[in-house]
């Protein structure tokens, strides 16, 4: 809802930019550009802060017998490491023109 009220106002100011300089004297359209600009600064601290909570909020589902790497957000690390297919001749090497 705080996107959305964020998100009306600036639209609400936009318009009264547009109006003001439409005008033959446009010398106030500063005043809404800079409560504009404002509004932005306002809005990206507060909704970041907004935005994160929730992201650390939301549940994260792991399997019963999760090993370190899926701990730490990295499955792969779970798995057995691969040989290298080039350095072992699984594969030849490339070719040059």
């Amino acid at each position: 809802m705080a996107s959305l009220g964020f998100a009306l106002v600036a639209t609400w100011l936009v318009y009264v930019l547009v109006v003001l300089v439409g005008l033959s004297d446009s010398r106030m359209a500063i005043v809404p550009y800079l409560l504009l600009c404002g509004l932005g600064v306002t809005a990206w601290w507060t909704l970041r802060g907004m935005w994160r909570r929730s992201r650390a909020a939301r549940p994260v589902v792991l399997s019963a017998d999760a090993g370190p790497g899926a701990l730490i957000g990295v499955p792969e690390l779970d798995q057995p490491p691969r040989p290298h297919r080039s350095l072992t001749g699984e594969i030849g090497p490339p070719a040059r023109w």
